[in-house]
């Protein structure tokens, strides 16, 4: 996590027009990433068990996402994966 800048607000998550990627499926949840400007790339799973019949593609925008942040954030399984620190990418996070 970027100990410096703290947890994105949802409004800085699902704002401008972000795109939340799938990244892997592991046991019986989905992961997908987003990157956040200004805060660096973050994780958040979504349990298959709540996918409902909806259409899960590759590439989906934040905003149709949003159940699924609001209850990573809540749950702290909303993680940060790689920070940005002074406008630059840093690997890890911190």
């Amino acid at each position: 996590m970027n100990e410096m800048k703290g947890l994105p607000s949802m409004v800085q998550i699902v704002g401008d027009k972000n795109m939340a990627n799938f990244s892997y499926l592991k046991l019986d949840h989905m992961f997908y990433n987003i990157v956040v400007p200004m805060f660096g790339m973050y994780q958040f799973p979504i349990p298959l068990n709540e996918r409902d019949d909806a259409t899960w593609k590759n590439t989906m925008s934040a905003i149709i996402l949003m159940r699924w942040i609001r209850k990573a954030l809540e749950d702290k399984t909303f993680v940060c994966i790689q920070a940005t620190i002074n406008n630059k990418e840093a690997v890890g996070g911190y």
